[in-house]
């Protein structure tokens, strides 16, 4: 490790771990692709790389619909669309770490691996945070842009 470059062993290096970790934590679970690469941009703590493109994406209306994201199964095409997949991926599993803790968000992912829709493990696991998905919606682009 020592003869590997400084961004690889701050940026690349965590955001790889953290997907092998949460790839032996989930089993034969299936990750989400938002939640997978969202988790691991969050822990290589490249937040603030991503801010900006994201905030310009949703003032623009260019962002990813939140339905869009929950649904993607593959990677977008294009350098751009892919950035943008990874700032939302990210805000999302940071807005529900930090605004909510970590033992919700290790709720969250448990009952995410037992394949419960968005809705649902939002509603079980955040109903007292949320009157709805959309109330969540709301509540997320709020903390994004804010």
């Amino acid at each position: 490790l020592c003869a590997l470059s400084e961004p690889y062993l701050a940026l690349t290096f965590p955001h790889e771990l953290t997907h092998l970790i949460f790839r032996d934590i989930a089993g034969k679970n299936t990750i989400p692709l938002w939640l997978n690469e969202g988790l691991a941009n969050y822990e290589a703590n490249v937040t603030s790389i991503s801010n900006d493109l994201l905030i310009k994406s949703i003032k623009q209306g260019r962002h990813i619909l939140l339905g869009d994201l929950l649904r993607m199964g593959s990677y977008p095409e294009g350098k751009e669309a892919r950035e943008l997949f990874y700032a939302q991926s990210e805000k999302l599993v940071e807005f529900l770490i930090t605004q909510y803790g970590r033992q919700k968000f290790r709720k969250f992912c448990e009952v995410t691996f037992k394949d419960r829709s968005f809705k649902d493990v939002i509603s079980s696991v955040y109903g007292s945070d949320f009157k709805d998905i959309e109330d969540f919606n709301i509540k997320l682009v709020e903390y994004t842009v804010k």
